[in-house]
């Protein structure tokens, strides 16, 4: 039941977040890479609502550790309901979170994302430069793979 599990997960909200913020800054994770199927696996979930919402929220922060660890778990989970979010964050004043805000918006492979993140290829900050580039990459590489499913004549295979 749906709304059982959105219940639970905002009773349980706190918790999971915190045991979702371990999960990006966690060495174990970055080892491992678990990580990412464990994001992915909350895309159309009914927990969802409530990380993406708690995620969204810290994009605010003052602390631009926080902010760029956000659009991190944002990425991860790759709904394209972070994108508007993301977008916001390009032109945030830390390039920690410029940088991780374009890896987010290259790992959800939004065609939305294009426009603002060659606007990132004349930042300042090359590191922010840099993953603007491969972002951009990411998409045309998803974009680019669709177009190989389909047959000559417009037919998916």
């Amino acid at each position: 039941n749906v709304s059982v599990a959105a219940s639970l997960a905002g009773e349980l909200g706190d918790a999971l977040e915190a045991k979702l913020a371990d999960a990006i800054g966690g060495e174990l994770g970055r080892r491992q890479g678990w990580t990412d199927g464990l994001w992915r696996g909350l895309r159309g979930s009914p927990v969802e609502t409530v990380v993406m919402t708690r995620f969204a929220s810290s994009l605010k922060d003052e602390d631009a550790t926080v902010r760029w660890r956000a659009a991190d778990a944002l990425g991860r989970i790759g709904s394209e309901r972070g994108i508007e979010p993301l977008l916001g964050l390009l032109k945030d004043k830390a390039d920690t979170v410029r940088w991780s805000a374009a890896v987010a918006l290259g790992s959800i492979g939004s065609e939305r994302a294009i426009e603002p993140l060659l606007g990132l290829l004349k930042d300042k900050a090359d590191t922010v430069r840099w993953r603007a580039a491969v972002a951009l990459g990411r998409i045309a590489d998803r974009k680019s793979r669709a177009l190989t499913q389909v047959q000559p004549g417009g037919h998916p295979q």
